[in-house]
């Protein structure tokens, strides 16, 4: 198994530059308790064997958005 890249995410509402605003309506699938903001610039490596099942996941929309956010940085 190898690791994943993960974007950081927050639901206080200390909205920062680069933040981008994630709701209910952007989720394929699972719950958001709240609406919330990924954050590109906070970025997280951890190994796939932590990973037991997947609680949701965002449109494909959305996924590029953020995908091209963090691009931007490099």
């Amino acid at each position: 198994m190898g690791d994943r890249i993960l974007c950081g995410m927050t639901s206080r509402r200390r909205r920062r530059s680069g933040d981008i605003p994630i709701t209910q309506d952007d989720m394929q699938s699972g719950e958001l308790d709240r609406s919330s903001w990924a954050r590109p610039g906070r970025l997280h490596t951890l190994s796939e064997s932590l990973f037991e099942e997947t609680t949701g996941r965002l449109t494909d929309s959305k996924l590029a958005e953020i995908t091209a956010a963090v691009r931007s940085l490099f």
